[in-house]
């Protein structure tokens, strides 16, 4: 079995579940190809908030709201992950992000109600101040 992002050989096969009662199911990742999404993939959620120069595209965006926990397209229509095992140990999902869980909730719920205002480019900013994330200094 193949890494979807490397293309490398999985050395040391993963499984993922979407809920605590669901099935478990191959995960085409390999370990080092999960722990950069697991490290990056929330920066890189605000980076395309931040970037974004398509109106539409930031409303979709904004929709979604800021993951917490994996996603991936490849998975259930980009469901985020419940958990992730490899070799019988469960393996944390949540993304690496500055928010603590209850800052977390406000940041993104203050995200999507300015998806349909005026100016969303610029409110943008303005939540990002708010919630002192600053998208030039995320790193991890």
């Amino acid at each position: 079995m193949e890494c979807c992002i490397c293309m490398e050989s999985i050395e040391y096969p993963m499984d993922y579940q979407l809920l605590p009662t669901s099935a478990w199911k191959p995960f085409f990742y390999c370990q080092m190809c999960f722990q950069y999404q697991i490290d990056h993939q929330w920066s890189n959620y605000i980076k395309k908030i931040t970037t974004s120069t398509c109106d539409q595209s930031l409303q979709r965006l904004l929709k979604l709201g800021s993951p917490i926990y994996f996603q991936d397209t490849l998975i259930e229509q980009g469901q985020s992950l419940f958990s992730c095992r490899m070799d019988d140990k469960i393996l944390s999902t949540k993304l690496k992000c500055p928010l603590n869980d209850e800052t977390h909730d406000a940041f993104t719920f203050a995200l999507q109600s300015i998806v349909f205002n005026d100016h969303v480019h610029d409110n943008v900013f303005s939540v990002l101040t708010h919630f002192h994330v600053h998208p030039n200094t995320l790193m991890f």
